[in-house]
């Protein structure tokens, strides 16, 4: 299966999840607005850079075009607050 979250990378609460369902051998895509200085072994983390929380949004396109090429199963964004805007 094919997962794409978009999340904070930097949270344990993405990290965990994201390593339990790359341990169940998933292929994972995660983009983040907030840089991270943690890996995460054989995940694809994306970064895509915003000068406020509200800029967010203007990336849009950016994001859609990752999904487009990834084409996951299953599209998660976590927090509802945040990145939860972005269930497209």
């Amino acid at each position: 299966m094919r997962i794409f979250y978009i999340a904070f990378a930097h949270s344990i609460h993405t990290i965990k999840w994201v390593k339990y369902f790359k341990d169940l051998e998933h292929d994972i895509v995660l983009v983040s607005f907030c840089p991270t200085d943690k890996e995460i072994e054989s995940v694809d983390v994306r970064h895509i850079e915003i000068w406020n929380k509200n800029a967010a949004l203007l990336k849009v396109f950016q994001v859609i075009k990752l999904i487009r090429e990834f084409q996951p199963n299953i599209l998660h964004a976590h927090y509802a607050s945040s990145y939860g805007v972005w269930h497209l």
